[in-house]
C-alpha cells in the first residue's frame, strides 16, 4: 500500500534583493510503500533536505502536491516523525524526560508514559543513563536519545535528515545497524537523506538518486531488505552503479535560475 505520495512537485527559493530565484526541485514524482527503507542520495544542494521537509510538512511544494495515505500533506503530523542533523534535545531533561516528552500529545498514563520511554531507551542502548542530562553525552549518545524519542512516538512514517552525519565512522556504523534493527522489528516507513554511499547500500530497500539543482529523479535501485557483506560481489556491483551514474548525473544538468517575477 502507498504511504506518501509526491506528485508533480517542483520547489523553487526566490531572493527579492536580486529578483530572481532558484529552482530546488523539478517535476518530482515518486511513491513510497508500507515498510519501505528509502534512502535519497545525491550532490550538495540537490533539493534532498528540502524534499524531506515538504514530506514533513515544514515546507509546502509551489507545484505540486504530496499525499500521505491518500490525505494531501498541510503541515506536520505525529504520525511522520523526523531526527534531524542536530539532537534538538532538551537540555534541563534528563534522558529518561527527553523521550517521554514525545508522548505529550497522547493520553499515556504517567505509568504508561515511562514505560514507553524505557523500552526505546534500551533498544538504543541508552540503559543506565536515564537520569542523565545531555551535556553529559556524547555525540552518539545524544543522537540515541533523539531515535528512542522518534521511535516512541510510534510513527507510521519516520524520516531522518543525515542524522549521523556528524559523527565519526565508527559510531555512525554502530547507530546505522541499530537504526536497521529497530526498523527490521517494528516495520516502520523510513526515508533517510544521506550523502553516504555506503551507508545508503547497509540501510535502504530502495535507494533515488537525485541530479543536481534543479533535483529531479536519476534513477533507482531496488535492494533487498536482507543483504549479504557490503563487500560481496552483489552489493559490490550496486555500489559501483550507483557512483558511476553519480558522475553521469552531475555532468548532466547544471543550476536554472528564473525570475521572480515569473
Amino acid at each position: 500500500m502507498s504511504v506518501i505520495d509526491i506528485k508533480g512537485v517542483y520547489k523553487a527559493y526566490y531572493e527579492p534583493k536580486l529578483n530572481e530565484g532558484r529552482v530546488v526541485l523539478k517535476d518530482i514524482d515518486l511513491t513510497i510503500g508500507d515498510n519501505e527503507f528509502v534512502c535519497i542520495i545525491g550532490p550538495s544542494g540537490c533539493g534532498k533536505t528540502t524534499l524531506l521537509n515538504m514530506i514533513a510538512g515544514f515546507e509546502k511544494p509551489l507545484k505540486g502536491e504530496i499525499f500521505y495515505r491518500n490525505s494531501k500533506i498541510h503541515g506536520p503530523g505525529p504520525e511522520r516523525a523526523v531526527i534531524f542533523q542536530e539532537y534538538s534535545l532538551l537540555p534541563w531533561m534528563n534522558v529518561q524526560k527527553n523521550v517521554e516528552f514525545s508522548l505529550d500529545r497522547k493520553k499515556y498514563s504517567p505509568m504508561e508514559r515511562e514505560k514507553i520511554a524505557s523500552k526505546y531507551i534500551k533498544k538504543v542502548k541508552l540503559a543506565g543513563f536515564e537520569n542523565s542530562k545531555p551535556n553529559l553525552l556524547s555525540g552518539g549518545m545524544k543522537q540515541r536519545v533523539a531515535i528512542a524519542r522518534a521511535f516512541a512516538m510510534q510513527p507510521d512514517v519516520l524520516l531522518m535528515d543525515e542524522p549521523f552525519s556528524s559523527l565519526d565512522e565508527q559510531t555512525r556504523r554502530h547507530l546505522d545497524r541499530e537504526i536497521l534493527d529497530i526498523w527490521k522489528e517494528e516495520k516502520r516507513t523510513v526515508v533517510l537523506v544521506t550523502h553516504s554511499v555506503e551507508e545508503a547500500l547497509l540501510l535502504a530497500t530502495r535507494i533515488v538518486l537525485l541530479t543536481p539543482s534543479p533535483g529531479q529523479i536519476f534513477k533507482e535501485w531496488r535492494l533487498p531488505a536482507e543483504k549479504e557483506d557490503l563487500i560481496s560481489e552483489q552489493m559490490a556491483a550496486f555500489k559501483n552503479d550507483i557512483i558511476r551514474n553519480l558522475g553521469v548525473c552531475a555532468c548532466a544538468k547544471t543550476p536554472v535560475t528564473i525570475d521572480a517575477q515569473e
